[in-house]
């Protein structure tokens, strides 16, 4: 079986950390003919992955509908599937903007368009609730389109999905999120000297999206400066810019590694004490299962996906509050005994997670499993 798997439009963020996750994990399968399409920016982070011989890897500059070169990344795109006669198209993670004339499988990640209920939408100033409220409908339009099967994170999405987007429970799949694999072995220390060698170091992984919510650190470090508090540290992976943007002029107590390599990842975490993520709206976090594995307490949201993930290993807190955040890390700060049992809660809390390496054999057996479906129904069609 010839399958096609599409990551083109996959650039950053936590997407993309599984994605890469998952092309390594699958690199030397050998029970399928794989033929890979990536931009530049995937093409980087694999260049060091061994694929076998039963590879095809083409790289493609992905552009959306609004971009000029669509049209011909969309029709490199079909000439790929038509050449290589892949029986089955897999999306790592969509929207992937492409209507491929075979069975189309799309991992689906994108809160926005399962959480119209959200406080952090209603609230949004009325530009930027217009700006993203036509981006989520073109987003919205290609999910509903694109796609004959979703695969998602968890069991709550699936139900928000087949809600909200009038998708049958029957054709959405759910594969839990994990830690890469990097995370299960060795790696070489990172280049973290501007770190604080003392103090309560806090680890927020995230790119700087809106939902994000990393502004609320800002108020938090004033809150403790107030109150004489100086060895709380938020350490944030971020591109200069957006750090710049965020907090102007930089803040000793808010400290910026910039972005941070997936390989890379073990090692911060190692470096720090605790794991913070105070967002808004989220389908999943592999931060999540990061932080478990490595060890660290995890403050975090107090949202209905973040429960459902987390469970007793982590302490919550009103994300639009930043004085009960401050109070909750403080909790977390001064309390071993609390540190210790939130460990050992994540601990094992991650055990009911996939491996790395399950994950990407999951995602594969429905890959196949749906191909062969398909094969049987026309078959049985040409039959008549």
């Amino acid at each position: 079986m010839k399958v096609l798997i599409n990551a083109s439009n996959i650039k950053l963020g936590g997407v993309l950390q599984i994605t890469i996750s998952f092309l390594n994990e699958i690199a030397q399968n050998k029970d399928f003919d794989f033929v890979l399409i990536v931009n530049n920016i995937v093409k980087k982070e694999i260049e060091e992955i061994a694929f076998g011989e039963n590879y095809e890897i083409h790289t493609l500059d992905f552009r959306h509908p609004f971009q000029k070169g669509y049209t011909s990344y969309i029709n490199s795109l079909n000439e790929i599937l038509e050449r290589s006669q892949s029986q089955i198209a897999f999306s790592i993670f969509g929207p992937a903007y492409w209507l491929p004339k075979v069975t189309h499988v799309v991992g689906f990640a994108y809160g926005w368009a399962v959480n119209p209920d959200s406080k952090f939408i209603r609230n949004l100033p009325l530009f930027k609730k217009i700006k993203l409220t036509f981006q989520n409908a073109l987003k919205s339009y290609y999910f509903r389109n694109e796609a004959d099967y979703y695969i998602v994170e968890t069991e709550v999405v699936k139900q928000r999905l087949s809600k909200f987007m009038q998708f049958p429970l029957s054709k959405i799949f759910v594969v839990s999120n994990t830690y890469n694999h990097f995370f299960d072995q060795p790696q070489p220390e990172s280049d973290l000297s501007n770190l604080p060698k003392d103090g309560f170091k806090l680890l927020t992984i995230a790119t700087n999206y809106p939902h994000k919510n990393l502004k609320v650190y800002k108020p938090i470090v004033e809150y403790f400066r107030k109150r004489g508090i100086h060895d709380i540290f938020f350490i944030v992976t971020l591109p200069s810019e957006e750090y710049e943007k965020l907090y102007p002029g930089g803040d000793p107590n808010i400290i910026n590694v910039g972005k941070v390599s997936p390989k890379n990842c073990p090692d911060l975490y190692h470096h720090c004490d605790a794991m913070i993520l105070p967002t808004l709206l989220e389908s999943f976090s592999a931060c999540y299962p990061e932080a478990m594995i490595t060890k660290k307490p995890i403050l975090t949201s107090d949202l209905d996906f973040a429960r459902n993930i987390c469970g007793d290993s982590a302490v919550y807190f009103d994300p639009y509050d930043p004085i009960d955040i401050a109070t909750k890390i403080l909790k977390v700060k001064e309390r071993p005994d609390l540190q210790n049992r939130l460990i050992q809660n994540g601990l094992r809390q991650v055990k009911t997670f996939l491996t790395a390496q399950k994950r990407a054999d999951t995602y594969l057996k429905i890959v196949e499993e749906i191909a062969k479906k398909q094969v049987s129904i026309m078959m049985h069609a040409s039959s008549q």
